[in-house]
């Protein structure tokens, strides 16, 4: 049983009951086949097709029966906790254990096999609203019918948004505390809230933090990775000088930079005012006090979740998934800036820069399926 109907074929239309662990009952929608990749521990990987797959919508995570297999000519057999099934040469092993109070729970890791790549956005037809929830990095729904308004797009009338199972994974429960400040800016980069974040894995790249810069202004947040903390000194130089060419920020206005009291921005501000930005006013904010520079922190924790969501529609294998977090995490920024959400006027992008970001039409849902031209020449048989 699977919550996602994305890559079904021979589709049956199915209205059946389903009765999950805890009680609860849910109802199965579909019945068909769906082609998925078996990812092992060890990076093993196999194509099979699940057949029957039921789509229940809802569904906290999906299901196997594992009895089913053994009526087709499947064989079993384990090595302690560890299950395998096991047809002539393809073999699937449950090596995903988690422990419980009183025992085991056996999983597999598969991924969905996208027969082909979505179509890009297209303001003459009208498009699916779980599409656009996640094309646009998993928001609700109020902010999904006001983008696609802003944008001129249409959306399929009729059609519910579906509860999402990777929001729920990504999402985390939060403390809710004051995190705003009567100080506000009145115009793009007069005040940039910045601040930065580690991660346990090292993506490709090399890149162990993430930097996030958030204008006052208009929301907009900029993202840049870092390999070491010391690294946001070249990164913030770089952006000063973009925002100094576009006219942004003139030399003789001057700019608040609100950060926490740490030694790497005490440092970052000898830099900027060795290299010609000492019109940068720092504002360091105590210990323990979100309310100064909670805004950063709130948008930090908002983009990990995106980016979590991401990762998790994209079901890449853990080894891409630790890889790919850098790409992730600048894509979720992206989003966060063209989307509209109802409590603002215009997108974060369009308040700061001007105007609405110019690749809406080209954007795809993270990690799907592309095609590529690699070839320069017409190649023989």
């Amino acid at each position: 049983m699977d919550s996602c109907d994305a890559g079904m074929f021979d589709v049956k239309e199915e209205k059946c009951s389903v009765c999950i662990g805890d009680g609860k009952i849910l109802t199965s929608t579909k019945v068909g086949k769906k082609r998925v990749t078996v990812v092992q521990k060890d990076g093993t990987m196999t194509d099979i097709v699940l057949s029957p797959l039921k789509h229940v919508p809802g569904l906290w995570v999906n299901l196997f029966a594992l009895l089913l297999p053994l009526t087709t000519g499947w064989l079993i057999s384990n090595v302690g906790p560890v299950l395998t099934l096991k047809k002539d040469d393809t073999a699937i092993t449950f090596d995903r254990i988690c422990a419980t109070k009183d025992g085991f729970l056996g999983g597999v890791d598969m991924i969905a096999k996208e027969e082909i790549a979505n179509l890009c956005l297209q303001s003459n037809r009208a498009h699916d609203i779980n599409f656009l929830h996640k094309l646009f990095g998993h928001c609700v729904q109020d902010t999904i019918a006001n983008t696609a308004k802003h944008y001129n797009l249409q959306v399929k009338a009729r059609t519910p948004l579906e509860p999402c199972p990777m929001c729920k994974i990504a999402n985390a429960v939060q403390t809710d505390i004051p995190k705003q400040t009567s100080t506000k800016a009145t115009k793009p980069g007069g005040r940039l809230f910045i601040d930065s974040t580690s991660v346990k894995e090292i993506g490709f790249g090399g890149y162990k933090f993430a930097l996030g810069i958030l204008d006052d202004y208009s929301g907009c947040t900029f993202g840049a990775l870092l390999k070491k903390k010391s690294d946001q000194q070249q990164v913030i130089l770089a952006f000063l000088q973009h925002l100094q060419a576009k006219g942004i920020t003139p030399t003789n206005v001057t700019i608040f930079f609100r950060v926490d009291n740490t030694g790497e921005n005490k440092a970052l501000k000898a830099f900027l005012t060795a290299n010609g930005f000492a019109n940068v006013e720092f504002e360091f904010t105590p210990r323990n006090s979100p309310q100064f520079n909670g805004r950063i922190e709130c948008k930090i924790a908002v983009l990990w979740t995106r980016t979590k969501s991401l990762l998790n529609t994209a079901k890449l294998p853990q080894w891409l998934r630790n890889g790919l977090w850098p790409k992730a995490f600048l894509h979720s920024i992206l989003l966060e800036n063209v989307i509209n959400p109802t409590n603002k006027t215009a997108s974060a992008y369009k308040l700061f820069h001007g105007e609405d970001y110019k690749g809406l039409n080209h954007l795809h849902i993270f990690g799907e399926v592309a095609i590529v031209k690699g070839s320069t020449k017409i190649q023989s048989k």
